[in-house]
């Protein structure tokens, strides 16, 4: 449940600083949360959640931008 919750928070904080940031840093930043969220979830699945996470950024962040 902490988990959760500091998910939405951290969405809550990307998305709200996106209102003066260009479309490409717009796409880099939504793309670095979503990679991270789903890398997350599927590392914790097969048991390497921070590794998943760190992966997902990443790639989330170079395929938003």
């Amino acid at each position: 449940m902490k988990k959760i919750f500091i998910s939405f928070m951290c969405a809550a904080v990307i998305l709200s600083g996106c209102s003066s940031m260009s479309n490409t840093g717009k796409g880099a930043a939504i793309g670095a949360g979503g990679g991270a969220a789903l890398g997350a979830a599927i590392g914790a699945l097969i048991g390497h959640d921070g590794k998943g996470a760190a992966i997902g950024a990443a790639i989330g962040g170079a395929v938003g931008a």
